[in-house]
């Protein structure tokens, strides 16, 4: 006679032992461990792609304003302020639906050349550029010598706000 066949049938159909919780509390910790990171890893490149969809949307809308703008249309928007206020008016003008609390944004000095604006990006961080002094109306533009330093061109950063 074994050991199981001398205990009553009744105890042992009573649920599991304490080892098999223990083992299955230990498998659930490990298989967790594992699966945790790539699931924040997820959220992470979600909330990425996310900021990146949006300095799109605003580079495309940025690039149609320059087009109405040179075409001499009514609805060009002269954004005429220079620094984080260019980044911030350039935002409500061409996406003016876009939750900003959700967001933060700072500007790139405009006197850095193009081809090193993305060094400035910290990661989850999206670029975007905003073109200014394209109205009429000159009477809010810098003069000449501005422009021999700076550049019309305002390089923005998008990121998710903290």
């Amino acid at each position: 006679m074994s050991c199981i066949d001398a205990v009553p049938a009744r105890n042992r159909a009573g649920g599991f032992t304490l080892i098999e919780v223990v083992l299955v509390i230990v498998i659930l910790g490990i298989l967790s461990g594992f699966a945790l990171p790539r699931l924040l890893d997820l959220q992470g490149n979600a909330q990425y792609s996310n900021v990146q969809a949006q300095a799109t949307a605003l580079r495309s809308r940025n690039t149609t304003n320059e087009l109405t703008c040179r075409l001499g249309q009514d609805d060009c928007v002269d954004i005429t302020s220079t620094g984080d206020q260019a980044c911030v008016d350039g935002m409500n003008a061409f996406l003016p639906e876009l939750d900003q609390s959700l967001y933060s944004l700072r500007n790139i000095n405009s006197s850095t050349p193009r081809d090193q604006w993305a060094d400035d990006l910290e990661p989850g961080e999206a670029l975007f550029w905003i073109t200014r002094f394209l109205g009429d109306d000159t009477s809010n533009h810098p003069n000449e010598a501005w422009f021999n330093t700076w550049n019309a061109t305002q390089p923005c950063v998008l990121s998710l706000a903290d």
